[in-house]
C-alpha cells in the first residue's frame, strides 16, 4: 500500500514509535480505541457528554490494563450522527 505525503512525513520522522505523552510510560501500557460509529459500545451513553467519554475512557482503560488509549480518527463520524440526533 503506498503512503499518502502527510504518512511518508511521519515514518520519516523516526523509525521506532515516539512516546508523545510521557517516556514513562511503555508502549504496552497502550491500547488502540475505536470512536467510530462502528464501535456499539458508543450507544450506551451521551456521546455529546465530555464527563460520559470521561467515564466511558477510563472504564475501557481499566477493562484493557492499560493506561493510554489512543485512536479515533474517525471521530467526525459520531459528531455528524449526534448532529443528526440533535435536527430531530
Amino acid at each position: 500500500m503506498k503512503l499518502n505525503p502527510f504518512e511518508s512525513f511521519l515514518k520519516n520522522i523516526s523509525e521506532t514509535p515516539l512516546l508523545a505523552i510521557d517516556k514513562k510510560i511503555h508502549l504496552s501500557s497502550y491500547v488502540p480505541i475505536n470512536i467510530s460509529n462502528t464501535n456499539k459500545d458508543l450507544l450506551s451513553f451521551d456521546v455529546s457528554s465530555s464527563k460520559d467519554w470521561e467515564n466511558y475512557i477510563e472504564a475501557f482503560l481499566k477493562k484493557e490494563n492499560k493506561h493510554v488509549a489512543y485512536g479515533g480518527y474517525l471521530e467526525k463520524e459520531i459528531y455528524m450522527t449526534e448532529v443528526r440526533i440533535l435536527k430531530i
